[in-house]
């Protein structure tokens, strides 16, 4: 996954989100992705992305910590 840009969560309309998904970590990325969640709660942004998976092949997509209820 290759972030490109953060923009407020704001600016971003749900008419945009076609599937949400939830992501997890491997054992490695584990610190890193804590911290970008961290930084995007307290900051009320969200990260734009493209995602390089086979199943998604370049897809653009949007990080957003899941608030849970």
């Amino acid at each position: 996954m290759e972030i490109l840009e953060f923009v407020k969560s704001s600016e971003v309309d749900p008419v945009y989100f076609e599937s949400s998904y939830y992501m997890v970590p491997e054992e490695a990325g584990r610190r890193p992705y804590a911290l970008l969640t961290k930084a995007l709660e307290e900051s009320e942004y969200v990260a734009i992305a493209k995602a390089h998976h086979a199943t998604l092949a370049s897809t653009p997509v949007f990080l957003r910590p899941h608030k849970a209820e």
